[in-house]
């Protein structure tokens, strides 16, 4: 019983390791966009999350967090994936100019930005 209470844990409760927590309604800075970009993979991904084209226009601005992500729905593989270091910043959603082989999207998703690159203590 022990084991499967301590797996329990660890799926359901995401548990601090070690970054910044950012709480709702506080100020962040998205660092520069040459910052973040040193620390994307070929495929223009840093951990599994992608940086879109799109939120580069974003980068070194002052926002306000709206909340973590501990879960998204992966719509290819069909299942709930739980995530880290991700939060979502407040009216920071995606235009949807060109996303779909050139074409638009009309459904506003909101950017996911990891911590790594965002900056604390902005007033």
């Amino acid at each position: 019983m022990r084991k499967f209470s301590k797996l329990l844990s660890n799926v359901i409760f995401w548990k601090y390791n070690g970054k910044a927590k950012f709480k709702r309604g506080e100020r962040v800075r998205i660092s520069s966009y040459e910052k973040i970009k040193e620390t994307l993979d070929e495929r223009n991904c840093y951990e599994g999350l992608v940086f879109m084209e799109s939120m580069a226009k974003f980068c070194g601005g002052d926002y306000e967090v709206l909340r973590e992500v501990k879960w998204l729905y992966d719509e290819y593989s069909m299942k709930m994936l739980r995530c880290k270091d991700i939060v979502v910043l407040k009216d920071l959603v995606c235009d949807g100019k060109g996303i779909l082989g050139g074409k638009d999207c009309d459904r506003s998703c909101p950017y996911f930005w990891k911590k790594t690159w965002l900056e604390k203590g902005i007033r």
